[in-house]
């Protein structure tokens, strides 16, 4: 399924510009792309869960680079572009190998990673900085399903019930005057080791957990 998204992407900038064929060779080498791609985010161990790298970024890539390729007269007329420059391959069998509209595509290529690294590299430092880049270790092993809305959405989330024990444990319940637990920023996820004094959170959607972490451990 990816590799077929992969093949959407890689045609969008070439979409008027290209031959039928043309696309259908840029989907097929979009595909390998992405292959290619998410084997290396894996080696790379690099958390894409749904592969949104290898599918835009290499992807999108690819896509720029095809359209300065693949780009034909007829096609860039009929879509109000100006025809002094064509795709690498048509320049060729003019004669002149002009490397004018495939080198604008690499230098809008690079811009687009220079404007995105300076921009972005700053924000994700000061994410890392104040520690709201990841959510903590604990809740990466429970599952963000369980954690935030409490509910597994698939079955094995469900299966590491010592896990999901130690992160109820390292929350803290507040009582409010009516005597009823309410979810409260108390207790900011560092990366540190749960007190002995922490208490499983209860809210009023679950009555149920309205216990101390140590009457739990004893029971």
């Amino acid at each position: 399924m990816n590799g077929c998204l992969t093949g959407l992407v890689s045609i969008t900038a070439g979409c008027a510009t290209v031959e039928p064929w043309c696309a259908f060779i840029i989907g097929i080498i979009g595909g390998w792309i992405y292959l290619s791609a998410s084997a290396l985010i894996l080696r790379l161990k690099i958390d894409d869960a749904v592969d949104a790298i290898p599918v835009h970024l290499f992807g999108g890539a690819w896509g720029l680079i095809a359209a300065g390729l693949f780009s034909n007269e007829r096609r860039m007329a009929t879509a109000a572009y100006a025809t002094d420059h064509l795709g690498w391959f048509y320049e060729w069998s003019r004669g002149s190998g002009n490397f004018t509209l495939i080198g604008v595509q690499l230098v809008s290529l690079l811009f687009v990673f220079g404007w995105t690294s300076c921009i972005f590299t700053p924000f994700c430092l000061a994410l890392k900085y104040l520690n709201w880049l990841r959510i903590d270790p604990l809740e990466e092993i429970v599952g963000m399903d369980i954690s935030r809305h409490k509910g597994p959405a698939y079955e094995s989330e469900g299966s590491n019930a010592e896990a999901i024990m130690e992160l109820s444990a390292s929350r803290r319940n507040i009582m409010d005057d009516s005597g009823k637990g309410i979810l409260s920023s108390v207790k900011s996820f560092k990366r540190d080791k749960p007190d002995d004094s922490a208490v499983v959170v209860a809210t009023e959607d679950s009555p149920d957990v309205e216990k101390p972490a140590k009457d739990v451990e004893a029971a």
